[in-house]
């Protein structure tokens, strides 16, 4: 295993121009990116013509299914609660306080994160909630109190969540996803995860799940790839969902994008591919530590994306030295999927300034600022573009513990996307009430009459007059 230590000078308007930094554009969007795209919509439009069918013959090529009835990928509850008792004490109370530090995140931004509308053309008399009694509801009174528009937020009946697994276990990427789901109202959560070589979903996984879905209805399927994406699209052995979310590689992504522009799900903006991970540094920054970072996220797998920025230029030999040390060690990588040959980059800057600027430019999926303690806040104030940013602590902790979900955007996303909310998880509906006949709602029927006579709709504004 190497590393291959790709020096890189920041250069202005080279960098504006996508030149220079290989990185700004991510490897995933030329050739290879065409081939899976390729292949991808070729599988799903397979099992979107054969059903249950497309979804055993693809079970059985990636997933190692054996059986004749796809129905048996449904794993019982039983063996859910079951798996509790097969895994360490230790585990177990580790994933119970994750749960409980996610689920605590989310309840107390739920308040936050309720939808109001609001319109210069109308004055709020009033905060009383509309009648019904859902908080997420407010109502807006017009000037004369004959027309208010109100935005009512309500959970989707249906939520799937993607875990990646396989030979490998992410029990957080269930929690990561399925508690925020939960705390939103969403009543009914399908998990798909691929099981592993044989043929089962890990007791760690299950446990994750058996934590999360106390007092909800969560159904979970051996079931992966694109395979899994397009069974919760359609309906096929799994539920029909109404929204997908979870982190994956980039078959499933792409799967996700796919049935998404389909129409079929919703899914989030936030493109949750292969992990990416910068650190902004100086020559306080602890190298072994620096080194360990860095191939954390690495280890996620292959097209990961690793690269440190600084402007002092003594932290890249000292970092090249750690990370050669524990690349000899052939035990650094433990999953199946970590590269042979790791690609990281040094960027050097002429000050904190145009590392702010690179970060802004490259919208990482995480950045970690380890650099002197009294710059850190300073500069995660200027950071616009990024997944999650991490101060003086390591990464991984966000992938646990911190509380938010770990389901970030990657691939660039995170320039108009942020992480898994409780929004990716509702919908509003506005209702709009009122009589416009009444003649203090005049200049609003005359302004809508003018408008839609200046876009040709003459039978708009009929639907006006006719009330007037």
């Amino acid at each position: 295993m190497e590393v291959n230590f790709i020096r890189v000078d920041f250069k202005e308007e080279q960098a504006k121009q996508r030149q220079g930094l290989p990185f700004l554009e991510r490897a995933f969007t030329s050739t290879r990116y065409l081939r899976v795209r390729k292949q991808v919509q070729k599988i799903i439009a397979e099992i979107e013509k054969t059903g249950e069918a497309g979804v055993l013959k693809f079970a059985k090529k990636f997933d190692g299914f054996s059986g004749d009835n796809i129905k048996n990928i449904k794993v019982s509850e039983s063996e859910i609660e079951a798996s509790t008792k097969r895994i360490s004490p230790e585990l177990l109370s580790a994933i119970e306080l994750a749960a409980e530090r996610i689920r605590k995140h989310y309840s107390q931004n739920k308040n936050s994160e309720d939808i109001k509308e609001i319109e210069d053309t109308i004055e709020r008399k009033n905060n009383s909630e509309i009648a019904d009694g859902n908080k997420n509801v407010e109502q807006l009174n017009s000037k004369a109190d004959t027309l208010t528009v109100a935005t009512k937020t309500l959970p989707l009946e249906v939520a799937g969540v993607y875990v990646p697994g396989g030979n490998a276990k992410y029990p957080s990427s269930v929690l990561m996803n399925v508690i925020p789901a939960q705390v939103a109202g969403v009543k009914k959560i399908v998990v798909c995860t691929p099981p592993n070589s044989e043929g089962k979903i890990s007791d760690e996984v299950l446990s994750a799940i058996a934590v999360a879905s106390k007092n909800s209805n969560v159904e979970v399927y051996a079931l992966g790839g694109i395979q899994a994406v397009a069974a919760m699209a359609f309906g096929f052995v799994a539920p029909k969902v109404d929204v997908i979310c979870g982190p994956g590689n980039a078959f499933v992504a792409e799967a996700l994008s796919i049935v998404s522009a389909a129409s079929l799900v919703r899914v989030p903006p936030s493109v949750a591919g292969p992990s990416e991970i910068a650190i902004i540094c100086d020559k306080t920054t602890d190298p072994t530590h620096l080194a360990l970072d860095l191939l954390a996220q690495i280890e996620h797998g292959v097209d990961g994306l690793a690269f440190v920025v600084s402007w002092d230029e003594e932290i890249f030999e000292k970092l090249q030295k750690e990370l050669n040390e524990k690349l000899e060690n052939k035990s650094t990588f433990t999953q199946s999927g970590a590269k042979e040959n790791i690609e990281i980059y040094v960027v050097a800057v002429k000050d904190k300034e145009q590392a702010v600027e690179l970060i802004n430019m490259s919208a990482p999926e995480h950045l970690q600022i380890d650099c002197e303690l009294s710059l850190q806040q300073e500069i995660a104030a200027q950071i616009k573009n990024v997944g999650a940013v991490f101060c003086g602590l390591p990464t991984a902790i966000g992938d646990y513990v911190a509380g938010p979900s770990h389901t970030l955007p990657t691939g660039g996303s995170a320039k108009f996307s942020g992480a898994i909310s409780l929004s990716d998880f509702q919908k509003t509906i506005n209702i709009i009430s009122g009589d416009i006949s009444n003649v203090e709602n005049k200049e609003l029927a005359d302004a809508t009459i003018t408008l839609a006579k200046a876009e040709g709709l003459e039978l708009h504004a009929q639907s006006i007059e006719s009330r007037l």
